[in-house]
């Protein structure tokens, strides 16, 4: 049994390489976040323990214990629990550093204790320190039998070349609105309407949709970025240049938040965009109508397609390790006054 939603790519090699038995040492899941990468991880590492005939069962002892997070052979590295104190790490507190990785080295020279494969997950991979990295690449360069790495990032250009290229890279993207939006009325029972303006929020991110769900403080924490969003067109010159400073100071600290909000401020202005155009129903942000509709009128049609661009242009330039705070500088000057 796959929980994976909408990444038939992605699982159709993982069962391949898992019926021909040649599953490789090392997986690098890339994508950007909420799009699966951990819940595969932790099926593959039941797969590879299952105690049934037809691997991942999801019922068996195994099974269960690594989906309670209790299996003594499978290691989840997360990025919440980094293991190293701010001195350890040089400053920063979200970076994995040697010595966690000298723990799981450790860990995947020792026999599997209960099941038959060890298994390392790292979360926010690309947080690897430098020195943690190259400590990782020689345990990739000289794997202990049974055991597996999986590497889960979103920012798979922070990684050192070496270490990609002795992982087998899956790529995760984000999935269909009907996707979404029939796993929430099939598997979390909610009516087709409510399913659909969620699914159109989520932006093809299955677990994004499950945070919205539960009402995660993530989701709630996304809604408030919206309307901070929603504001900030509409706010004076001084303000917006005052948030890109924000957003650039961010970023040095973690690209991919500053990167997001980008992506969820131009799904905005996409939406203005269908509504100038006439195409309503299309929205992303239906539970923002009123608003949305209000700055359509506002703008003509060639101001939001150009700063639609801008914004792509800006998160195209920031992944080019452009200078972050001339990007969001020039891109808040470029965003069209109207009718104000």
């Amino acid at each position: 049994m796959w929980p994976i939603i909408g990444q038939p790519r992605a699982l159709a090699w993982i069962e391949r390489s898992l019926k021909e038995g040649r599953l490789p040492h090392a997986h690098l899941f890339t994508g950007p976040p909420h799009v699966g990468k951990t819940t595969l991880a932790l099926t593959l590492s039941q797969a590879v323990n299952c105690e049934s005939d037809d691997p991942p069962c999801g019922k068996c002892p195994s099974c269960l214990h690594i989906a309670r997070g209790i299996h003594p052979d499978v290691v989840l590295l997360s990025t919440e629990d980094t293991g190293l104190s701010t001195e350890e790490n040089g400053g920063s507190k979200r970076s994995i550093g040697i010595k966690r990785i000298m723990e799981i080295q450790h860990l995947a020279h020792l026999k599997p204790y209960q099941g038959r494969w060890r298994v390392f997950i790292i979360q926010g991979a690309e947080l690897l320190t430098g020195d943690a990295a190259n400590c990782l690449l020689k345990t990739l360069e000289e794997p202990p039998p049974n055991v597996l790495f999986i590497l889960l990032t979103a920012q798979e250009d922070r990684l050192p070349s070496t270490v990609v290229s002795r992982c087998q890279r899956v790529e995760m993207r984000p999935t269909s609105t009907e996707t979404v939006r029939d796993f929430l009325v099939q598997g979390r029972s909610l009516s087709s309407e409510h399913a659909e303006t969620l699914a159109r929020q989520c932006l093809g991110r299955t677990g994004l949709a499950v945070m919205a769900v539960d009402n995660h403080p993530e989701w709630q924490q996304r809604q408030e970025t919206i309307s901070a969003l929603a504001s900030l067109i509409e706010a004076n010159r001084d303000k917006q240049l005052a948030t890109a400073s924000g957003w650039a100071e961010q970023f040095g600290k973690a690209p991919e938040t500053t990167k997001d909000t980008l992506t969820l401020w131009r799904s905005w202005w996409r939406d203005l965009l269908l509504i100038k155009g006439g195409c309503p129903p299309l929205v992303t942000h239906q539970d923002w109508e009123g608003q949305t509709i209000k700055q359509a009128q506002q703008y003509t049609l060639g101001e939001i397609v150009s700063f639609i661009h801008s914004i792509g242009n800006a998160i195209q330039q920031l992944d080019q390790n452009a200078n972050p705070r001339l990007v969001l500088e020039v891109l808040m000057l470029g965003l069209p006054q109207g009718m104000r």
